[in-house]
């Protein structure tokens, strides 16, 4: 599956969408998270995209994180 620039850039309010990259800069994968996050990585064997959630309650933050699967 690719995307063309136009696409990936219509909504910039989505913050759930993770596209994923060749080399040669194209689009080749999008992944839905079913989470918001404030920070993203991939992990070095590029299998599993890390994610950072915030919440705040009471004014106390916590932070959690998330591991999905790229394959």
């Amino acid at each position: 599956m690719r995307f063309t620039v136009g696409q990936i850039g219509k909504n910039k309010s989505i913050a759930n969408e993770v596209y994923v990259f060749d080399w040669e800069g194209r689009a080749v994968k999008k992944v839905i998270l079913d989470r918001w996050g404030v920070c993203i990585s991939v992990d070095s064997n590029d299998e599993r995209l890390c994610l950072m959630t915030k919440e705040t309650d009471g004014g106390e933050e916590r932070y959690h994180y998330y591991c999905y699967r790229l394959n």
